[in-house]
């Protein structure tokens, strides 16, 4: 692993730990680097702010493995990212629960809106091109947004409450989105 790997990495880790102990917005880019051993301006010298390193985080942990699961399946493969999208938020789920709780630019929320935008597009486009399948472009711009942005808006509730309902109940979402975007396409 390079060495900016290697502190952002150990960047994203202190700051997942740190977050077990006290709200993430009140974890400050001095107290980071101080508990990392670095400097404050090797900190800016990889990410913007704490929200730049949060959506880092969001990033390789779902996203980056999400876009992989999409690429590598057909539609069959595809059934439970959803819920695994969620098990591994849950797993963090102190962690999470704080970051989505933020609010200002560069926030989680607005971060997770785009990226999962552009995961479902990946995802219908891959199966309109193995099925055959096409649509008119504004009514699927209309599926691909009300879907995943129903979807964003319900995942910030959850992490905002707490992760109370469980992740069984939670991945009923997969179902609800796919069986109707896929209908739609029939």
């Amino acid at each position: 692993m390079k060495r900016n790997d290697l502190i952002k990495a150990e960047l994203a880790a202190t700051l997942k730990r740190m977050s077990a102990t006290r709200a993430v917005n009140t974890i400050t880019v001095s107290a980071l680097a101080a508990e990392c051993q670095i400097s404050r301006g090797t900190f800016y010298n990889h990410f913007m702010d704490i929200y730049d390193l949060i959506n880092w985080i969001f990033e390789r942990d779902i996203i980056e493995p999400l876009k992989k699961h999409i690429e590598a399946n057909s539609k069959a493969g595809w059934h439970g990212i959803t819920g695994y999208c969620l098990r591994k938020l849950y797993e963090d789920k102190t962690f999470y629960c704080s970051a989505f709780s933020m609010n200002g630019q560069n926030c989680l929320k607005d971060y997770v809106k785009g990226r999962n935008l552009e995961c479902w597009r990946l995802l219908i486009e891959k199966y309109m091109k193995e099925y055959g399948k096409s649509c008119d472009r504004e009514l699927l711009r209309y599926m691909l947004e009300f879907t995943s942005q129903s979807i964003c808006s319900y995942v910030i509730y959850w992490a905002e409450n707490g992760m109370e309902t469980s992740v069984e109940i939670m991945e009923k979402m997969d179902d609800f989105a796919t069986k109707g975007i896929y209908g739609m396409l029939e």
